[in-house]
């Protein structure tokens, strides 16, 4: 179902500006620039045609609203996405957003039991942290928690809900970056900031899994998981994905993330990753053994360290 931003006041809050940095980001090519009042922007899609957007600068004059009504518009047609999403997208340009998508069997009007939601938002934090903790230093199990993944973590936020035909849970990852400056110019920032890094470390542990699993569901071996940690992969990762699932009616994961326009992306990341349910109870089971490799080759270290 389609959803329509009419309501003035929320049209209002759009700053012009972010929707620069938006537009440019997403190959729309600026034609004519008219300080005072609007700028227009062309995109050719594939099939030839031209998508014409007139963006209103001045967010005081009458049909301000109006306007910008008719930009999300247009940019729902051309990207296929939620007016909802996009409305996301551009305000929140000084961040990464995290999409988790869950199909759950229990779907009413876009809502999910609360028990199911909280136990989901509890695993995609654990998700996150082992991203974050694999950052930092990658190994099979972290029994401890790191202080800056936590910190990280502490800045994430929790965006609003995106009705659609599933439940989708928003986490907005702030970066650390200077946005006063920004003028819709997109420039890479070296190093990236540590938030860019964690999310590109979640979706590269995504893929891995997906990629891994699919050999083990083929072959019956194992070792595509072997150095994998690397990756991203570890027995808490495996555990927030199973988790995931579990209170997802056992619906698989999908993970969608928009990359701030404000930061350039040096490589090329997927947006998406979907992990099919029946891959779950081999990410399970690599849990499991990654956490009882851990525990017999440094279970006996800690415990000694922990005595003295």
């Amino acid at each position: 179902m389609k959803v329509a931003i009419q309501d003035n006041e929320v049209l209002k809050t759009i700053n012009p500006a972010k929707v620069v940095t938006y537009l440019k980001s997403n190959g729309w090519q600026q034609e004519i620039i008219d300080n005072d009042r609007v700028s227009v922007f062309i995109q050719r899609i594939d099939s030839g045609k031209e998508l014409v957007i007139e963006l209103p600068l001045k967010p005081e004059f009458r049909d301000f609203s109006r306007r910008m009504s008719e930009v999300i518009k247009t940019l729902e047609d051309a990207e296929q996405r939620s007016q909802l999403e996009i409305f996301t997208d551009i305000r929140t340009s000084w961040a990464d957003v995290i999409r988790l998508r869950v199909h759950h069997p229990n779907l009413v009007d876009g809502s999910i039991p609360l028990e199911d939601s909280i136990r989901i938002q509890e695993y995609a934090l654990n998700m996150i942290l082992s991203a974050a903790s694999s950052t930092i230093k990658p190994q099979t199990y972290f029994q401890e928690k790191m202080a800056k993944a936590v910190d990280y973590t502490r800045q994430l936020r929790i965006g609003q809900t995106e009705e659609s035909n599933a439940y989708i849970l928003t986490i907005i990852s702030p970066l650390s970056i200077d946005k006063t400056h920004s003028n819709g110019e997109i420039s890479p920032i070296l190093p990236e900031p540590f938030e860019r890094q964690v999310l590109k470390q979640l979706v590269s542990a995504l893929e891995t899994s997906r990629i891994a699993a699919e050999n083990v569901a083929s072959t019956g071996s194992l070792d595509a998981f072997i150095g994998t940690e690397q990756n991203g992969i570890s027995a808490n990762f495996c555990e927030a994905m199973v988790g995931i699932n579990e209170n997802s009616g056992n619906s698989g994961v999908e993970i969608a993330l928009s990359w701030s326009p404000l930061l350039a992306m040096l490589d090329n990341v997927p947006d998406k990753v979907i992990l099919p349910a029946n891959y779950m109870p081999i990410i399970k089971q690599i849990g499991e053994n990654f956490r009882a490799n851990w525990q017999k080759e440094f279970g006996g270290k800690q415990a000694a360290v922990n005595s003295h």
